[in-house]
């Protein structure tokens, strides 16, 4: 303001600046008597929020009462096919037969042996008789709850068979072998897409020899439980 001017600053009346007169306006803010404008945010649009762990802390998960973790779960709920030889084992010595069942492993699976000699067939025959029933039985229980896939092969020993039925051995132990799955699948209903049949003659023997007790461990029906990922 300039000589000779007039104003608040220069008559000494009250200003603004000394707590006294009106308050300046602010242009950004809503006028005296204006309700504030509310703005609405969705929830959704809401970020959620971020949560930063120390990579060395180590979050430890709470189990639900009366659970506690299992240090080795193989050890705990076994092998499965460990698990059906040892049930054939047992049913089978309570049927008096148990030496009629031998077992083997291999890296395809569980291999179990019947002698067939009055156990399953007769000489020279095909059908099975009643202690090969109680032995299949027994078997067929212990795989009844396992998905693995099951070979049942039959094996004859190194004489000549010449019969209008059964011209060679081959036809023998496939015949044999066929026999026991279909029992299997008409009389037990076990799936038909779990089986399969085949015959060795007698080709592949498990003793040496044209000795009577040679002869007799090679005559012989085999149930190849097959493993399977959980079980090899």
């Amino acid at each position: 303001i300039g000589t000779g001017g007039s104003g608040p600053l220069t008559n000494g009346a009250a200003s603004v600046l000394n707590g006294a007169g009106p308050s300046p306006v602010r242009s950004d803010l809503p006028g005296e008597g204006t309700p504030p404008t509310e703005t609405t945010v969705p929830i959704d649009a809401i970020a959620p929020p971020v949560i930063v762990l120390d990579p060395g802390v180590v979050i430890e998960p709470e189990l639900p009462t009366g659970f506690e973790p299992v240090e080795d779960a193989d050890e705990i709920m076994g092998d499965p096919l460990t698990e059906v030889e040892q049930v054939v084992r047992t049913r089978a010595a309570a049927t008096g037969l148990s030496s009629a069942v031998e077992f083997r492993r291999e890296a395809r699976g569980l291999v179990v042996t019947i002698v067939t000699d009055q156990v399953l067939f007769e000489e020279g025959r095909a059908a099975v008789q009643p202690d090969g029933i109680r032995i299949l039985d027994v078997v067929a229980d212990a795989l009844a709850d396992l998905p693995n896939s099951v070979t049942i092969e039959g094996h004859t020993d190194s004489r000549p068979i010449s019969t209008a039925q059964f011209p060679s051995n081959w036809e023998l132990s496939t015949a044999r072998a066929t026999s026991v799955l279909r029992y299997l699948v008409e009389e037990r209903e076990f799936p038909r897409d779990r089986l399969s049949a085949a015959g060795y003659a007698d080709t592949r023997p498990l003793a040496e020899g044209d000795d009577a007790a040679a002869l007799a461990r090679n005559r012989r029906v085999e149930i190849v439980v097959l493993a399977t990922a959980a079980s090899a």
